[in-house]
């Protein structure tokens, strides 16, 4: 048995804040499950990046061969696409050298003016259409985690985009069913289980990430 894990940074680890490789959600998971684990994320990936990905695996691994598939597959994206940005992604790495261009990424005031998310409502469900047909040639099983609501840093320089991110999960629902999303926190527990830049995993958030994946797999066999 082997799963596959795709998606942004939120499967790593943060050594600084005492969470190994080992800690993590996806290796607690693979424990529990006994099984072997790849893991194909990316730091700043949005679901546009995970569909190349995943699409290069396809490519490298499956593509036209009757080649044996992943077990299960869980995808961890899309606080990337639905938080607020000031200026579109192609052009945030050259802007960002702008002096006080940092300050005004501090500011909720300047969001509430003229944010914006990096990948819109509309190209995220085309990009969950796209990756739910190449997943089902590389695994029998694939799993969609919940984006968790901001807290801490990233919602007192950002602002609340809760609302949005209960669309951007709504729209994960409608693309990959119920069954197959993985529902692990409460906003009031945001706190516990994130890091104080609000959207990374805490070693509590890892584990409940672990322990909601685990019953899900197990219902669905």
């Amino acid at each position: 048995m082997e799963i596959l894990v795709l998606g942004d940074s939120l499967p790593f680890g943060r050594p600084n804040h005492g969470i190994c490789r080992d800690l993590t959600w996806p290796y607690l998971l693979a424990k529990e499950l006994n099984c072997g684990l790849q893991i194909r994320a990316r730091g700043g990936a949005t679901m546009i990046d995970t569909v190349t990905e995943a699409n290069s695996l396809n490519g490298y691994w499956f593509e036209e061969l009757n080649a044996r598939k992943f077990d299960a597959v869980f995808v961890q994206a899309g606080i990337v696409d639905c938080c607020p940005r000031l200026v579109p992604r192609r052009i945030h790495s050259l802007i960002s050298r702008v002096p006080g261009f940092g300050r005004l990424e501090r500011s909720p005031y300047a969001y509430r003016l003229f944010g914006g998310p990096w990948v819109n409502e509309e190209r995220f469900a085309r990009s969950l259409e796209k990756l739910m047909k190449v997943l089902s040639a590389i695994s029998r099983m694939s799993f969609f985690i919940e984006i968790a609501e901001p807290a801490h840093y990233l919602l007192e320089n950002v602002g609340n985009f809760s609302a949005s991110v209960v669309n951007y999960n709504d729209i994960i629902v409608r693309n990959s069913g119920v069954s197959n999303f993985v529902l692990w926190h409460a906003p009031d527990k945001n706190s516990h289980y994130l890091l104080p830049d609000g959207h990374h995993l805490s070693l509590s958030g890892h584990q409940a990430v672990a322990r909601a994946c685990f019953d899900k797999y197990q219902k669905i066999l």
